[in-house]
């Protein structure tokens, strides 16, 4: 790990007040723009921009003294985050919605606009996709997942595992809705317009951002699928 304290020429007693006039002082001598080196430069500004911010500096810190330290606590832990913002684009992603179009041989040629019409999952208008009235999961607190620690010093390991009580929702219903039955959406009939391009062929695919299914808060892409006849 860099020392960012080093680069900056601070002690790391030093003040917020302290560390910005040495990054400015810095910055001016070694700026690309005034013949300075730009990987002195580039180290200079990711020194700054950590530890001349008060939260990056306090989890910077931690991490220096000790990597491993809190690795099972309350403290910054990399591997924690990444895997709460992986379980969180996986919580946000809504799957695409892929259907068939079959187009005629001319119509591929020549390209231009194809009505499709399809069967599409709307927001629940009875429950405004809520699907009932919620009560957060006590098993998980409302977190979907079950953490468990093993192991005891340098060699704690973090098991995270989905809730099996709300099936990793984080979630149970009280009452459930009486148009959706808990399932958040309904379904309905849409035709929409695309534009084929001039010489689409068969197998390949046309993404529409927005008009799939909705789920989990919001809408998924449609992706069209042409299939070619003579």
């Amino acid at each position: 790990m860099e020392d960012f304290y080093q680069i900056l020429g601070v002690s790391e007693n030093a003040s917020q007040d302290e560390i910005k006039k040495a990054y400015r002082k810095l910055a001016v001598e070694h700026h690309p723009d005034k013949g300075g080196d730009e990987n002195k430069f580039k180290k200079i500004s990711e020194a700054y921009d950590t530890i001349g911010d008060q939260n990056k500096r306090t989890q910077y810190d931690n991490q220096k003294r000790n990597p491993f330290a809190n690795m099972g606590g309350g403290g910054f832990n990399p591997f924690e985050d990444m895997f709460n913002q992986m379980h969180t684009q996986r919580k946000r992603a809504v799957p695409d919605k892929i259907i068939e179009v079959v187009v005629g041989a001319v119509e591929s040629y020549k390209g231009g606009e194809k009505n499709i019409t399809y069967t599409r999952n709307h927001n629940c208008g009875g429950c405004n996709g809520s699907g009932g009235e919620r009560i957060n999961c006590t098993t998980c607190g409302g977190q979907g997942v079950i953490t468990q620690q093993i192991g005891t010093g340098l060699f704690t390991q973090i098991i995270r595992q989905s809730c099996g009580s709300c099936g990793g929702r984080g979630f149970s219903y009280k009452t459930t809705c009486g148009t959706c039955h808990g399932s958040t959406t309904t379904s309905s009939v849409e035709t929409i317009s695309i534009k084929l391009p001039n010489g689409i062929d068969e197998g390949q695919f046309l993404r529409v951002q927005g008009k799939g299914d909705y789920k989990d808060g919001m809408y998924g892409n449609l992706v069209v699928k042409v299939k070619i006849v003579p």
